[in-house]
């Protein structure tokens, strides 16, 4: 009987040698798996976001675009026609945006003659 076992232990070996391969195979497909359908999702998820700002950006710029030319054909510009333009902003306000101000553009010498001519409309500083 002895004879028998000399003979079963290379088929032993043989056995778990194999063994050991399918299962590190396995292994690593199933690792390569993984890492694609990581990749996959990362880009997917990265797809999103991206269109999500620039959803966002666009949504943002229109916003602009409307207040400015809504204020712009407004004559003449009043504190309360500045108020009830800029009201559905309270409801709707664009994001990261804290607040809308009016600002005129002055050649340096005439910023006291704006300053005087809008608050005599109503403009607080």
């Amino acid at each position: 009987m002895a004879w028998l076992r000399y003979r079963a232990a290379p088929w032993a070996a043989a056995v778990l040698m194999l063994g050991l391969m399918v299962t590190l195979l396995a292994t690593r497909s199933a690792n390569a798996g993984e890492r694609h359908d990581a990749r996959v999702d990362l880009d997917r998820r990265a797809g999103l976001a991206a269109g999500l700002m620039t959803a966002e950006a666009r949504r943002y710029s229109d916003t602009v675009t409307q207040l400015a030319a809504s204020l712009g054909v407004q004559q003449p510009l009043t504190p309360e026609s500045f108020s009830a333009i800029c009201a559905p902003l309270r409801q709707a306000p664009p994001a990261g945006a804290t607040g809308v101000v009016f600002v005129v553009a002055a050649a340096d010498g005439h910023v006291g003659s704006v300053q005087a001519a809008l608050r005599s409309h109503g403009a607080e500083p």
